[in-house]
């Protein structure tokens, strides 16, 4: 991240932290339910103590360290790590068997012990959220399983269009549509979000209690179609605002924050106190103030 970027912002990232080390994981949470605007930065050795004990086998290997690791901030726990090889693991509750082990959707177990998500062996980065999961492959693509009620997998289609497998959710990755040269994902409550190379982000799925999550500029309450968000061109880092909450987060090129969605206890940070629904909520990215 640039320099200019960190001084505003007043929080330094870790992907380019000299005390942080080459596998070093950056955790992001910004403004508002569960965030308080710190980027921490943890290496992985620190990441996944609990990893390293449920995969005794598989993370603890010298040459496998912790790439990336990923738990929601909400009530559906479940947490999931890349290894440094690419290998995708998750374990804990599966809910909508948002955890991937190959088995049948809604026969799926809490996973008491980490499971290579089937099919995903090339990943780079993961976000789990509170109903399902997203990571970016090698290639800049993609994918996301769990739950699909609100179209949160991003595939075109949801639990109305009766479209199977991935009518209400799929326990095996599938690919999210439009989305290419993904560098980073925010999995959230029931929808997701990506940036992407050019400074753009897409997001998708349900559009929160005011239909303003998803950054279209007008009240959209669910897309199966991942599109970009209004009027942000230069995004260098993004983050949810906590997976049981309706709002995102990202800073610019320039160091501002910028935050878009629901508004209920003030999440956007824009100053707006409205105390009647929707509460100042905003569809388009608005600027954090006292940054």
């Amino acid at each position: 991240m640039a320099k200019q970027a960190r001084e505003h912002a007043s929080s330094e990232s870790c992907l380019d932290s000299d005390e942080c080390g080459p596998a070093a994981t950056c955790l992001a949470a910004i403004g508002g339910m569960g965030g308080d605007g710190a980027l921490s930065c943890r290496q992985s050795r620190d990441c996944v103590p609990t990893a390293i004990a449920l995969m005794r086998d598989e993370l603890a290997k010298a040459d496998y360290s912790c790439r990336d690791y990923s738990a929601p901030l909400g009530q559906k726990s479940h947490a999931c790590a890349v290894r440094a090889d690419g290998q995708a693991f998750c374990w804990g509750a599966s809910y909508n068997c948002d955890l991937g082990p190959d088995q049948y959707v809604w026969q799926c177990p809490d996973q008491t012990s980490a499971a290579p998500v089937a099919g995903l062996s090339d990943a780079v980065s993961i976000s789990a959220g509170e109903y399902g999961t997203c990571a970016i492959k090698a290639s800049g693509d993609m994918v996301c399983w769990g739950e699909n009620s609100e179209g949160e997998l991003g595939t075109g289609g949801d639990a109305s269009s009766g479209e199977y497998p991935y009518s209400w959710g799929t326990n095996t990755p599938v690919s999210v549509l439009n989305v290419s040269h993904a560098v980073s994902t925010a999995a959230g409550e029931i929808s997701n979000c990506s940036l992407l190379g050019n400074g753009t982000v897409m997001c998708w799925g349900w559009g929160g209690r005011a239909g303003t999550t998803l950054g279209r500029g007008e009240d959209v309450y669910e897309s199966a179609n991942p599109e970009v968000v209004v009027g942000l061109t230069d995004a260098v880092q993004l983050a949810r605002g906590g997976t049981s909450s309706s709002h995102y987060c990202a800073i610019r090129a320039t160091g501002a924050v910028v935050c878009w969605g629901y508004n209920y206890s003030g999440e956007l940070g824009d100053g707006n106190t409205a105390d009647t629904y929707p509460y100042g909520s905003s569809s388009v990215p608005v600027t954090v103030l006292g940054l």
